[in-house]
């Protein structure tokens, strides 16, 4: 009895590694791996992205796939502190805000967002009138490579900079000012939050 049964499960093993080696996404790995395989038309993930064609058919693909959605991520600008006093007793190296953009992706899909350099992010400064100040990117160079940042569902990334508040060797006057978050090409990815310079 117990031979026969080893005889019939020998004879089954090599079913059991054929599907050991199945590279179609099981429904333990999620909805997320699932939809992108859809998205893709092809005979997997990798195929619906790279498989066939020119590089334009190629990028279109890629578009399908990972279609960016403001609705699917949540924004949020924050701030070191609201104010930050001129005061002579305050050197220079500490007269300066420190933002923090985050990026949440809230969507059940891996997000990749996509940069055309190496600049993937900025902040701006502006007056109370709108009219801007500075920028943190100004001034700076950015490797010529295209950029990217991949976000898991429910994960975020969070960009922070500090920005001086010395302008051609001034310091900012007293008075209320905006600053701007912003990730690079995608507008609609924005936010600003008001901070005050104090005498």
């Amino acid at each position: 009895m117990k031979k026969t049964l080893l005889i019939a499960l020998l004879s089954l093993w090599p079913h059991f590694l054929l599907q050991a080696t199945d590279v179609m996404p099981s429904k333990e790995q999620g909805s997320a791996r699932e939809k992108n395989d859809a998205a893709g038309a092809g005979d997997g993930f990798l195929s619906g992205i790279m498989g066939g064609g020119n590089e334009e058919t190629r990028n279109k693909r890629l578009d399908k796939v990972n279609k960016i959605k403001r609705e699917d991520f949540e924004l949020k600008l924050e701030l070191a502190a609201p104010s930050v006093s001129r005061s002579a007793e305050v050197q220079d190296a500490k007269f300066f805000i420190q933002p923090f953009l985050k990026i949440q992706n809230k969507s059940k899909l891996i997000r990749t967002l996509n940069f055309p350099n190496g600049q993937k992010y900025d902040f701006i400064i502006f007056d109370k009138s709108g009219r801007e100040i500075t920028r943190w990117s100004e001034g700076r160079t950015f490797a010529t490579a295209l950029g990217s940042t991949l976000i898991n569902p429910g994960e975020f990334v969070r960009f922070t900079e500090t920005i001086p508040l010395t302008i051609r060797n001034e310091r900012l006057p007293a008075g209320e000012y905006v600053v701007v978050g912003e990730l690079k090409g995608y507008p609609e990815f924005s936010e600003k939050i008001a901070f005050s310079v104090i005498p």
